[in-house]
C-alpha cells in the first residue's frame, strides 16, 4: 500500500468532468477552438498556397488537433498543441493559416490561445470522449468477513 506523505497531494491528469451548465460551457469552448482550427487548416489546404509538403503536413496536424478538441479526446495534450500553434502563428507569417477570408487578426490568435489554455486548465467536461474513457468510475468494494482472512 502506497502512503502519500503529509502535505503532498496526488495529481490528476484531468481537472474534472463537470456536467450540466458548466459542462455545456466547456463544450462550447471546445467547439470554438476546434472549429477555428479545422476551418483554418481546411482553408489553407484548399488555397493555392498549399504546394509544399511541410505546410500541408502542418495543416493536417492542425486539422486533427481541431477535431480532437471538438470531440474532447486527449484534451490537455491537444489543447496545449492548439495554444502553441496559435501563439506561433502570431509571430510567424508562414504559419498563419490562410482562410478563404484571409489571415486571422492578431487578437483572434491571442483569444484562441487563451481559450485553449483555459480548456487545458479546466478539463474537457462531461460531454467529451475523455469523460467516457477516463471519467468517474464506480468502485464496488466486496463485503469480506473477518473470519475468511
Amino acid at each position: 500500500m502506497a502512503v502519500v506523505p503529509r502535505g503532498r497531494h496526488l495529481q490528476r491528469f484531468f481537472s474534472g468532468f463537470p456536467d450540466g451548465w458548466p459542462g455545456l460551457g466547456l463544450l462550447l469552448l471546445r467547439l470554438a477552438i476546434g472549429s477555428s482550427a479545422l476551418l483554418n487548416a481546411v482553408g489553407f489546404l484548399v488555397s493555392s498556397e498549399a504546394r509544399a509538403i511541410g505546410p500541408v503536413v502542418l495543416s493536417v496536424v492542425v486539422a486533427l488537433v481541431g477535431l480532437a478538441i471538438v470531440l474532447g479526446f486527449l484534451t490537455p495534450f491537444v489543447g496545449t498543441m492548439a495554444a502553441v500553434v496559435h501563439l506561433l502563428s502570431l509571430f510567424s507569417g508562414r504559419l498563419t493559416f490562410g482562410s478563404p477570408l484571409g489571415g486571422q487578426p492578431v487578437t483572434t490568435n491571442i483569444e484562441l490561445a487563451v481559450l485553449s489554455i483555459s480548456v487545458v486548465l479546466l478539463g474537457p467536461g462531461a460531454f467529451s470522449l475523455d469523460a467516457r474513457l477516463f471519467g468517474r468510475r464506480e468502485i464496488i468494494i466486496p463485503n469480506i468477513s473477518v473470519d475468511r482472512l
